[in-house]
């Protein structure tokens, strides 16, 4: 699925390239497509906290996935034969260790 590739991109590219500790993400409790995203790239649960949006409260679940959970993770198949660690990011070479500046 391509919106699992491109999520798992973003989380290879701050943690490989820029030096994370830890991604962390939040879905809501009616959107369960994005929690399975989530646990597939092998975010887990650390907590619950209210979120209010259009006058309403609903749960926000926030999850947490540390570079050393990446580093197991980016191994295995994320699409049938494909994993992270089998992709290349190319150009962004300025942004190691720490980001561009300007």
């Amino acid at each position: 699925d391509i919106g699992t590739l491109a999520r798992a991109l973003v989380v290879e590219f701050c943690i490989t390239r820029l030096g994370a500790d830890e991604m962390l993400t939040g879905h809501m409790t009616a959107n369960p497509a994005s929690r399975r995203v989530s646990e597939r790239l092998g975010y887990i649960p650390i907590r619950t906290e209210p979120q209010e949006f259009d006058g309403a409260t609903y749960t926000k679940h926030l999850l947490r996935l540390s570079a050393p959970g990446w580093q197991v993770r980016r191994r295995r198949p994320l699409v049938p034969g494909v994993t992270v660690a089998d992709l290349r990011i190319e150009g962004a070479d300025s942004w190691r260790g720490g980001g561009a500046s300007g």
